[in-house]
């Protein structure tokens, strides 16, 4: 009896072993996992505070391009549909504020490229910030190599983005190799686009979408519906010069370019303003004995603010903006030529 008693009591004491060992480990454990999020979470912080940094940088310099070396995780772009706009690793998420970053949806590679354009309606509104890298693929389909937007696009995009213009009777063929994303740009093609763009089917498996653009300001976007299919949503906008356009080119989808075109339009409205009221000021100036004329009209700086504010409603507004702008212009090069303080 005593030996089975003894028996018991070394069982007893090997499951409580195992119990208190396996308690220990899970402890243990728990600290390493929760020191392990903690210092991922500073890493991931550390990364968005210096791409911050760039970004705001980037944001201030016009017209260039930044190689920027980034570790090989994934940093997500993001606009919702009320256009809270972010860029996040991981659970670390930080806000655009009022930068204008166009981008793909997942920036995952060991470079990302930055370039820069200021847009102007006519006068400085503020720097479009454009990101991209070597795994994010542009193709560029035209039909019509005598095309003006089809000789800007050759022209002025940045050999460090990875594009290839391709003739409408070829790109059917083209085919998926190993891109994170890619976008198919149909450059004033007069041929129907087909519901599922018409390309192959290995293309199910990347991050697809496309985009047709014309020289009338008319930009139409084809959104992906789900991650496996190759069927897309066509939406309509348009846009307003030619940092707009590659906004168009570069955003992941058509939610993203409208919120941040919303973003540049409130900073124009608020230009536009302190113009108005400028203009205003040096209209009381020259009625008290200026030679100036009538060139302080504010009728052009107030259509411009019409159309903004409906354009900021309407995307599909933006390309309106043109005709009014051609005609601030004028009014402004009227002033030049009489040596008159300017508008802008």
């Amino acid at each position: 009896m005593a030996k089975k008693k003894a028996a018991v009591e070394v069982q007893f004491n090997w499951v409580f072993v195992m119990v208190a060992g396996a308690l220990i480990l899970v402890f243990f454990f728990g600290i390493v996992q929760k020191q392990r999020e903690l210092s991922q979470a500073r890493i991931s912080d550390s990364l968005l505070t210096n791409l911050e940094s760039i970004a705001t940088g980037a944001g201030v310099s016009k017209g260039t391009v930044q190689v920027i070396a980034l570790p090989n995780i994934g940093i997500n772009f993001e606009c919702t549909e009320e256009c809270l706009c972010t860029y996040s690793i991981e659970q670390v998420q930080k806000e655009y504020k009022d930068r204008v970053i166009f981008s793909p949806e997942i920036v995952k590679a060991s470079e990302v490229m930055l370039w820069t354009l200021d847009w102007k309606v006519p006068f400085r509104v503020t720097n479009f910030v454009y990101a991209t890298t070597a795994k994010d693929k542009y193709f560029f389909v035209y039909d019509n190599p005598n095309s003006a937007l089809y000789n800007m696009l050759n022209k002025t995009i940045p050999p460090e983005v990875n594009a290839e213009f391709v003739h409408f009777s070829q790109y059917k063929k083209l085919q998926n190799e190993n891109y994170n994303s890619a976008k198919f740009i149909f450059v004033d093609t007069s041929a129907p686009i087909p519901g599922d763009l018409g390309i192959d089917s290995s293309f199910r498996r990347v991050d697809v979408t496309g985009l047709y653009l014309n020289s009338a300001g008319d930009a139409h976007f084809f959104n992906k519906l789900s991650s496996r299919s190759l069927t897309f949503e066509r939406v309509e906008s348009s846009y307003f010069g030619e940092p707009a356009i590659y906004g168009a080119i570069f955003a992941a989808d058509s939610n993203d370019y409208e919120c941040n075109m919303m973003s540049a339009l409130s900073r124009m409205g608020n230009i536009l303003d302190l113009y108005i009221e400028r203009t205003k000021e040096l209209d009381n100036l020259n009625n008290a004995g200026g030679f100036c004329g009538e060139g302080y009209s504010v009728t052009n700086l107030e259509q411009l603010k019409g159309v903004a504010d409906t354009a900021y409603k309407d995307a599909k507004q933006l390309k309106f903006l043109s005709s009014v702008v051609s005609a601030l212009n004028s009014q402004n090069e009227k002033l030049l030529r009489a040596s008159c303080p300017l508008l802008y």
